[in-house]
């Protein structure tokens, strides 16, 4: 008996160390690099932080099942020599147990996908982020609009590159329903 306290006390005291083994953060793109080759036309460049009122916070939960875990959302918005919108470039976060995955991800002015990059992964899923890349299955979100989700990449795919293609169209998911609710005036 007093074993078995004692493995409970051990599991509830090191619990979430043992269940998260969350390893370092490793940069895969830098978000200028993304805003940049994703928006090729574009020659001004405008950052715009939307902090989300409590009807838009309402909304963006019940569309995307989720709830920002910034105060504010930061919108990249490239603009061509006369002033028309190009795209815009968001880069939300998914949470996964194996860490935090951010996906860049470029909007065209009718509201769809142009473009889904990962820019931060931990090192344990990098190598996986890799092989999915090299399939080229993120190149399915192009062209997507809210209405087209959700979208499950990993129907080729084997393993772990599966569980980070399906994570990443979440994320790719999240920033469609973030332009549209907080930066619709760019679209």
């Amino acid at each position: 008996m007093r074993a078995a306290i004692i493995t409970v006390a051990c599991v509830l005291t090191l619990g979430g160390s043992v269940l998260a083994h969350i390893t370092p953060v490793v940069v895969l793109r830098r978000q200028a690099d993304v805003i940049r080759n994703t928006l090729p036309s574009a020659v001004r460049f405008e950052a715009t932080d939307v902090r989300p009122g409590q009807s838009q916070l309402e909304q963006i939960i019940s569309r995307a099942k989720y709830t920002p875990n910034v105060p504010s959302i930061r919108f990249y918005d490239g603009r061509d020599g006369s002033g028309r919108l190009v795209g815009t470039v968001l880069f939300p976060q998914v949470d996964t147990q194996h860490g935090p995955i951010e996906v860049g991800v470029t909007i065209d002015p009718d509201g769809a996908v142009r473009s889904a990059q990962v820019t931060r992964a931990t090192v344990e899923m990098k190598p996986w982020i890799l092989d999915l890349e090299r399939s080229n299955a993120l190149s399915q979100l192009d062209g997507k609009h809210a209405a087209d989700f959700p979208v499950h990449l990993g129907g080729n795919l084997g393993g772990m590159a599966a569980y980070m293609a399906d994570a990443i169209a979440q994320a790719v998911y999240r920033a469609v329903i973030l332009q549209q609710v907080l930066h619709p005036a760019a679209t």
